[in-house]
């Protein structure tokens, strides 16, 4: 499985940065969880760059569509419901968005 390398730094966001009683989640950490969200959903290897590695699993396909990955993929996780959790407040720092995005990533690589 990919190891995190814990991208806070490269997003210039703080370690850690939780929003605080004078600070709401829209102003002080979505900023970073959006930009963290559109770079994974853009990338393209630079020997494909006219395919997006986000693209295969959008959405969990469903069992008639790909019997295979709900026996391989115990909890499935998907773009969608990364991109529903961050608008739902659901993330409480940028390092709790990367877990999910690492299973994403891992879960792809072992159905492909």
């Amino acid at each position: 499985m990919y190891q995190p390398r814990h991208i806070q730094h490269m997003l210039g966001c703080p370690p850690n940065l939780q929003p605080t009683e004078d600070t709401s989640y829209e102003t002080q950490l979505l900023p970073y969880l959006q930009q963290l969200y559109d770079a994974v959903l853009q990338y393209t290897p630079k020997k494909e760059a006219d395919r997006r590695l986000s693209e295969p699993f959008m959405r969990v396909p469903t069992k008639k569509e790909y019997p295979d990955y709900h026996r391989l993929i115990k909890a499935p996780m998907d773009m969608f419901t990364i991109q529903q959790r961050m608008k739902n407040a659901f993330y409480h720092a940028v390092a709790d968005m990367e877990v999910d995005l690492l299973v994403k990533m891992d879960q792809d690589l072992r159905i492909q």
